[in-house]
Formats: C-alpha cells, sequence, structure tokens
C-alpha cells in the first residue's frame, strides 16, 4: 500500500533508541537472522544500525590464551580480542565486515582486561608492550588511525590480573606491567583523563621500586575506582625508602580504593589524610592490621575522610583493637565491616556503641 512506513524511512536515531531496549544477546540473535534473509535495502539499515547500537555502548577489549576464560564483570555490550582490536582500528582496509563497523562507531567506554594465563604468560606480557606502545604512539602520530579512533571515545578501563596467587612471577611481566602504568600515566597521554576504572592485581610490582610508582596516580584527573589488591605492598619498617605512603599521590577525584590482600600492616594518620577527601569506599581486607586508631596514630574519620560511606577492615586476623574516637565528629560512615576480626570483646561492644550513636551499620562475627 502506498505510503507505508519502512524501517529505513524512519530517522537512524528513532530506529537505534528502539534497539537499546534490546540486550546485548538479543541483539547479536537479531544480527544472526537478519544476515540469514535474502539481501535488501532493509536487512542492509538494520544490521548496520544493530551493530552501532553493540557498538557505541561497553565494548570490552581481552587478552587472554586460547582456552582460558575472559571475566566478564558488570554490563559488556561486545567483546573484542585484543589483536582483533587493533587490526580493526589500525587498518582502514580490514575486510571482516564486522570489524569494519566496529571502526565506524565509538564506544561509550572502552574496558581493557589483560588476563595472565595459568599455562602461558608469553601472549600477557606481548599484549601489554603493544598496549603501552600504542598509548605512546598517541603523542607523537596524532593523525595516525589509532589516534583519530581514540579522540571520540569518552571513557577507558583497564584491567589487568597477573594470576601471582599460584604460580611464579618472571620478572619480565613485573616490567610489562610498571611499562605499561608509566604510559598510561605519561603527562603527554591525551587519554589519562579518560580513565575511570584501572586495577592492577594479583601481581609483585609492590617488591619493585614501589616509592617510584605510587607517584602516579595522581595523574589521573578523573580516575574513580582504584583496585592494587594482591600486589606484595607492605607498611614500611625500618628502611624509610620503601616508605610509599610519604611518596603516594592518589586521583582527587577517587571514589573507591582497593588495597586488599597485601601485608599493611598499620592504618596511619599519615595515610588517612593523604586519601583524597572525595573517598567514599576504602577496603582493606586480608592484610596484617593489629590496632587502628591508637596513641599517636589516632585521626578523626570525618575530618580525613568526610565522605567515606564504606570501610573494609574485614579477615584481618591479627586486628584486635579499633579506637571507636575516630568515628567521632562529622562522620558519614554508613558501614564498618570487621568480619573475620579477633576483636577484643570489650572494645567491640564500645565499637557497637558508637555505631548506634552515630547510626552506621557494623559487621562483625
Amino acid at each position: 500500500m502506498e505510503g507505508n512506513l519502512t524501517i529505513e524511512k524512519l530517522p537512524q536515531e528513532v530506529t537505534l533508541k528502539i534497539l537499546r531496549y534490546l540486550t546485548p544477546k538479543e541483539t547479536h540473535g537479531l544480527i544472526g537472522n537478519l544476515q540469514s534473509f535474502e539481501p535488501s535495502k532493509t536487512t542492509k539499515v538494520l544490521i548496520e544500525l544493530s551493530f552501532r547500537r553493540l557498538y557505541s555502548g561497553k565494548t570490552l577489549i581481552y587478552s587472554t590464551s586460547e582456552g582460558d576464560k575472559i571475566s566478564h564483570r558488570g554490563i559488556t555490550d561486545v567483546s573484542l580480542k585484543f589483536r582483533e582490536f587493533l587490526d580493526a582500528i589500525e587498518y582502514p582496509d580490514y575486510q571482516q565486515k564486522e570489524l569494519a563497523q566496529f571502526r565506524l562507531v565509538r564506544p561509550q567506554t572502552l574496558d581493557f582486561k589483560f588476563n595472565r594465563s595459568a599455562n602461558d604468560y608469553t601472549i600477557f606480557v606481548a599484549d601489554l608492550y603493544k598496549f603501552a606502545s600504542m598509548v605512546d604512539s598517541l603523542e607523537t602520530s596524532r593523525g595516525s588511525n589509532v589516534s583519530q579512533y581514540f579522540k571520540c571515545v569518552h571513557q577507558l578501563e583497564l584491567h589487568i590480573n597477573g594470576n601471582s596467587i599460584l604460580i611464579e612471577t618472571p620478572s619480565s611481566i613485573v616490567v610489562s606491567i610498571l611499562k605499561t602504568l608509566i604510559s598510561i600515566a605519561s603527562k603527554k597521554n591525551p587519554l589519562k583523563d579518560r580513565f575511570k576504572v584501572l586495577s592492577i592485581i594479583c601481581t609483585d610490582i609492590g617488591d619493585y621500586f614501589i616509592t617510584q610508582w605510587f607517584q602516579v596516580f595522581g595523574r589521573f584527573a578523573n580516575l574513580e575506582s582504584l583496585d592494587l589488591s594482591d600486589n606484595m605492598i607492605r607498611s614500611a619498617r625500618f628502611n624509610p625508602e620503601e616508605d610509599w605512603i610519604k611518596c603516594a599521590t592518589w586521583p582527587p577525584r577517587l571514589k573507591s580504593l582497593f588495597l586488599d590482600k597485601n601485608m599493611i600492616t598499620k592504618l596511619t594518620k599519615e595515610l588517612i589524610i593523604s586519601f583524597p577527601t572525595s573517598l567514599e569506599t576504602l577496603s582493606i581486607s586480608k592484610n596484617s592490621l593489629v590496632v587502628v586508631g591508637y596513641s599517636d596514630e589516632f585521626f578523626e574519620l570525618g575530618k580525613g575522610l568526610p565522605n567515606l560511606k564504606y570501610l573494609n577492615l574485614s579477615d584481618n586476623r591479627g586486628l584486635k583493637f579499633v579506637n571507636p574516637e575516630i568515628f567521632d565528629g562529622h562522620c558519614k560512615l554508613e558501614v564498618l565491616n570487621l568480619k573475620g576480626c579477633y576483636m577484643d570483646r570489650d572494645n567491640l561492644e564500645e565499637l557497637r556503641k558508637i555505631s548506634l550513636k552515630n547510626e552506621f551499620r557494623l559487621i562483625s562475627d
């Protein structure tokens, strides 16, 4: 019938808005069905718009060995292997249709995940070096295909997992991780202000140049979440040259900081006041804390961290005492987690009283 409305006559913005009601899995299914139809102008338009719906959201770029599973934490619209991603943005004549579509669309968020395989660490190291080299090239090759692609990417996330728990860590892994950190934190790197999430976990980097690399985090102006769990980070005991607390700089807008599974023995006043006041979540679980806020290490949490809502000190098996007075004053704390700590009973009772007074939840055994 004359005047019938067909999909290609709709404004593309309207069609995209409709497609965004589909989940990534449903969108992939739609693309598969459309590709099985007889080619037509309508199917071509719908396939292109479906790819735009996928690639304009959150895209996971991952590096892992064949057979290893990658963790998809949170909502991800689409995923690509790291080397496929490089091919898609470096070579404008790349033939694979799907990746050609990828190159034409800019995602809201690019999430890079580098997971070391237990069987073969060489791919992990090689891909980290490629990533660092790609970032370094943005400083010098502003007209390149890679540079042009990243100009319109709004947010970045980087997750590095060294998987050092059960297997030995060759020095080449540590070097590749630190090289990557230095590259993305470079003052000339145009991407550093777009990082929202940075996670470096399960490595031995705490044993190498710790006072140097702890100085770079303050360069990430818009970073909101930083995870440095399980990295052999220790409290300095005798050698002041190992005191990373005196050297550390922190992202000014940081909201969540995770230092779990390290070997931190003291939560000092110096450390608390070094954190940005924007911090809402502080997690120092599974460390080696013994006392918090005692004697000359006393601090007022509300003054040092006025926006802190969640303090996680759980599973510090040696933790015996937390000074209740640190929670006095203007403290916005909502949850204090002491589960798995062998606390003194009298001290725990005092903490329960202060939690009722200041209206925060105390989690304990």
